[in-house]
């Protein structure tokens, strides 16, 4: 009886089971299905993953959170920028007519001018766990230019470049000394190449928040060039040496001769570097990005001095120099960003406006003339430093 009630019993359940589970199942995909809904078009609306702020100098995108489309990205990203560089000082203006111990004045130096550069980059963002790679070129060209004249009569320019000795004085028994001139004229002209390639992944830390660390290896060219002219002024002051042999020492000007001085300096390097890009959703498609990064260049450095002047028989002065070292750089950048999809998935464009600036350690290498005793060249280090504007926009697809 039991047996015969439990083999009837047992379908009926069965049923009910299977029925039970097949309504709750479509349930479930329902409900499932209308949240993903709203979640699906906040992402597009997005592009989370989240987009990281793309700055002149190359800093990774990564993910958008396409569901089409093949994974690359390209950038184009041309910026506004003025550069500043350390040891351009060429003169000194002293009130006195001929100069004199210790001067008084003001020095001058060359400022860089604002100028246009561009940077263009091409990535891949992997389907897995957000991860991406680029690779990004920037070119920046800029230079500046100083000059001014003062007075014979009520004031003198010093020159802080060059030699002060004139060779070709006639007198064996007199050295004339190059201590100051009328005219004075120096411009600058930098050249910037950076090839950065980079591996990074985003982190989202909230809804609205999220970070995205990357490291990689940068490839660094810099090639610059001042050129210098002093002229005008003649002699004033002459001095008897007391000991030793009779020289009298003669603190001249130049007259109508010419003084040209063209300091050179090339340097290559390439070096790691490490960096994360932070990024927060405001919405309507626009967020506050924020990056830094920095880089350990290991580098090549090669220095040029020539100095010529006019009617000056020995000959003009050649030197040269090469050494190798570390030149550390930083990056910061901070920006506004809009991210849209469009093409029903298959495209996602990016545009940004951005404040960034670069600063290079020992960039600037110089060979300065030394004549306390003998005449030496000395090496001088300075550092040189970006600021402006990057405009950016970028196309996934």
């Amino acid at each position: 009886m039991r047996v015969s009630f439990l083999k009837k019993a047992l379908p009926a359940v069965a049923s009910l089971v299977a029925t039970s589970l097949a309504f709750s199942g479509s349930d479930m995909s329902y409900h499932v299905s209308q949240l993903e809904r709203p979640m699906q078009q906040t992402r597009q609306e997005r592009g989370d993953p989240v987009m990281t702020l793309k700055g002149a100098d190359g800093m990774p995108g990564d993910g958008t959170g396409m569901d089409n489309g093949y994974g690359l990205y390209i950038t184009v990203a041309p910026n506004y920028r003025r550069a500043h560089v350390g040891g351009t000082e060429y003169a000194c203006f002293d009130k006195r007519p001929t100069g004199g111990t210790p001067p008084v004045g003001k020095v001058r130096s060359v400022r860089g001018n604002w100028d246009w550069g561009l940077s263009v980059g091409v990535g891949y963002n992997f389907v897995r766990d957000m991860w991406n790679a680029k690779l990004d070129y920037t070119w920046f060209s800029t230079g500046g230019s100083d000059a001014f004249s003062v007075p014979a009569s009520s004031s003198s320019i010093l020159p802080l470049l060059g030699r002060s000795s004139l060779s070709d004085d006639p007198d064996p028994g007199s050295v004339s000394v190059f201590t100051f001139c009328q005219d004075a004229s120096s411009s600058y002209k930098l050249e910037h190449h950076l090839l950065s390639s980079g591996l990074g992944r985003t982190y989202p830390i909230s809804g609205r928040i999220s970070l995205h660390p990357h490291f990689g290896v940068q490839l660094v060219w810099f090639g610059q060039r001042q050129t210098t002219s002093y002229k005008g002024g003649e002699p004033q002051i002459s001095t008897p040496l007391q000991d030793g042999p009779t020289i009298t020492i003669t603190k001249a000007g130049l007259g109508d001769r010419i003084d040209s001085i063209v300091d050179r300096s090339d340097t290559f390097g390439v070096g790691p570097s490490l960096g994360t890009c932070a990024k927060w959703y405001l919405g309507s498609g626009f967020s506050f990005c924020s990056a830094i990064d920095g880089a350990l260049i290991a580098t090549k450095f090669r220095i040029k001095h020539d100095e010529e002047l006019s009617g000056e028989k020995n000959g003009p002065t050649h030197v040269t120099a090469s050494r190798q070292g570390f030149s550390p750089t930083a990056h910061l950048g901070v920006g506004l960003r809009y991210d849209r999809c469009m093409h029903q998935g298959f495209k996602h464009l990016s545009a940004g406006i951005s404040y960034d600036t670069r600063y290079w350690w020992r960039q600037r290498q110089t060979l300065r003339v030394d004549e306390a005793s003998v005449i030496r060249f000395n090496r001088s280090s300075e550092d040189i430093g970006f600021y402006g504007l990057t405009l950016d926009v970028k196309l996934d697809f």
